[in-house]
């Protein structure tokens, strides 16, 4: 005990400890640690989706594997060019282009995977998008509601004079195009809008989300919609069509023919269900099951057999510890937590 400062002498380490923990206030680094303790007793509550990943990481995902690495022209019904080590990694990890996809909704509903996908993609969005403009404002010490509002009407401003035609600094403009997408995305969260007529949708590159540590959902050099873990999909004479599979998703590829007993309502309702156990969810971000026990648990049984699950997990655990060097980092940089806003009552609004 240090009488005269009226303190206990924990040691160096203690008291480094104790600082960064801050128990007067929560500070980032606290919640990062919280948030990981509420992982790992999720990973120990839920041992849902452990038997599915081993089973999966064994026969769907090498076959998906195999399928999507290995070019076998005739074999695909798909476009053989997306098919191959280098073409598949374009598709998925490679640059994103301008694009719009219109889309009958009888061929929306024609395609329920398509559709499922769409659904799961506009209920993560408000999220997703909340997330991001949260780290924006940590990184440009956008602390408080007025900081937020005061740099909005300044975007605004900048916004104004690009849809009059005057040439803004080309960072400045990336800024404007990026917050402004991020809000509406907020606002409306759908990766598409309805055609006048009501009858048809239209999927646009400047509507898709762009989703951290994970490959975006985009239109190709091509023309084709790519949608990770969903599949790349181009419309064929009116008709939607699957031009090569997720790699995750092996049997989505198969065509009424080949699927041969699946045909029969039984059987049908088998594959689906062989399906839903062993695939992960149809959604731009990697998940299975409902909860973030079942898609941990999932992930670990990948892990199990070899390098394949491995390398998704350790993807997933390095997220996992820039989220916490990002909070410790505000910490020792003497940061204030954000103040909370709802980005879905901001004003101004952007084009």
């Amino acid at each position: 005990m240090a009488d005269d400062e009226n303190i206990i002498d924990r040691g160096e380490a203690d008291i480094t400890a104790f600082d960064l923990l801050n128990l007067n206030q929560q500070a980032p680094f606290t919640e990062k640690l919280e948030e990981a303790y509420d992982v790992e007793d999720a990973m120990t509550q839920s041992t849902k989706g452990f038997v599915p990943g081993i089973v999966s990481s064994l026969t769907t995902d090498t076959a998906g594997i195999l399928n999507r690495l290995i070019d076998m022209p005739g074999l695909n019904r798909g476009d053989s060019s997306l098919y191959g080590p280098k073409d598949y990694y374009d598709t998925a990890f490679g640059k994103a282009h301008e694009g719009e996809m219109v889309i009958p909704l009888d061929q929306v509903s024609a395609n329920p995977n398509f559709d499922k996908y769409l659904q799961n993609m506009s209920s993560m969005m408000v999220e997703n998008a909340s997330s991001q403009l949260d780290k924006f404002r940590e990184d440009k010490g956008l602390v408080t509601k007025e900081n937020w509002n005061s740099y909005l009407q300044d975007l605004h401003s900048k916004d104004m004079l690009m849809n009059s035609g005057v040439e803004i600094d080309e960072n400045e403009r990336d800024e404007v195009l990026q917050i402004g997408k991020l809000l509406n995305q907020v606002m409306d969260p759908r990766p598409y809008r309805m055609t006048e007529d009501g009858n048809s949708i239209v999927i646009r590159s400047d509507l898709l989300p762009s989703v951290p540590w994970e490959p975006d959902p985009k239109f190709t050099e091509e023309g084709y919609l790519s949608l990770p873990y969903g599949g790349t999909y181009s419309m064929r004479d009116g008709e939607l069509f699957l031009e090569a599979p997720s790699m995750f998703r092996a049997t989505d590829e198969l065509s009424d023919e080949e699927r041969g007993i699946f045909q029969s309502d039984a059987g049908t309702d088998y594959l689906k269900k062989m399906e839903d156990y062993l695939y992960p969810n149809l959604s731009p971000q990697w998940r299975y099951g409902d909860t973030t026990g079942d898609t941990l648990s999932y992930q670990a049984g990948q892990l199990a057999p070899g390098i394949a699950g491995l390398t998704k997990l350790g993807v997933k655990g390095a997220k996992g510890l820039a989220s916490l060097y990002r909070g410790a980092k505000n910490k020792l940089l003497q940061r204030q937590p954000i103040q909370a806003v709802d980005y879905l009552k901001m004003e101004p609004y952007f084009e």
